[in-house]
């Protein structure tokens, strides 16, 4: 599995300076990109988790103006490893939101987005719950920062988990 990880962070970084694009994303152009983050975990989520690393493909939909903001659509996949004597083992999660992100200003931009989260353990199966995240970036000449704050409803009503991240967003031409 590790081996999976090392060879796709490989690909994205080695083909990025091939599809990435040589400036920032036309407006009104609607695009791709891959985001790849660090991700902490937040509160109690974080007595039990260690960090993570994740990966997300969102599909930025310029076609559907939002008062000069993007609609994006979000999905992705990451890994939080046990802390020791966590008997759940590593928790998966993969997120399928949809949300808008707003420049605020010529490189500056905040974004929001709700969804859904899938979300596995080693000793249950997938569960769904419902996912909010909100964050600020910004845009550089070949790609974008962006830091955020991601949540997901446990189950049962007991609460909220959450997680920080902190990514680099690679831009690719191909617009539809």
């Amino acid at each position: 599995m590790k081996c999976m990880y090392h060879t796709f962070f490989a690909l994205v970084f080695w083909t990025q300076p091939t599809f990435a694009q040589t400036e920032k994303p036309p407006r009104g152009k609607s695009y791709f990109s891959i985001r790849v983050a660090m991700l902490a975990p937040l509160g109690v989520f974080d007595d039990v988790y260690k960090g993570a690393i994740g990966i997300d493909a969102i599909a930025h939909l310029k076609w559907l103006d939002v008062h000069g903001g993007e609609v994006q659509i979000v999905s992705g996949f990451g890994r939080f490893n046990p802390k020791t004597g966590n008997i759940f083992g590593n928790i998966t999660v993969i997120p399928l939101k949809i949300g808008i992100m707003k420049m605020i200003s010529k490189e500056f931009y905040i974004l929001g987005r709700t969804g859904i989260l899938a979300v596995k353990d080693q000793k249950s199966s997938f569960a769904i719950r419902f996912s909010t995240d909100a964050g600020f970036g910004y845009a550089f000449k070949h790609f974008a920062t962006d830091i955020g704050f991601h949540g997901w409803a446990r189950s049962g009503g007991g609460g909220y988990s959450s997680y920080f991240s902190a990514g680099v967003v690679l831009p690719f031409r191909r617009s539809y």
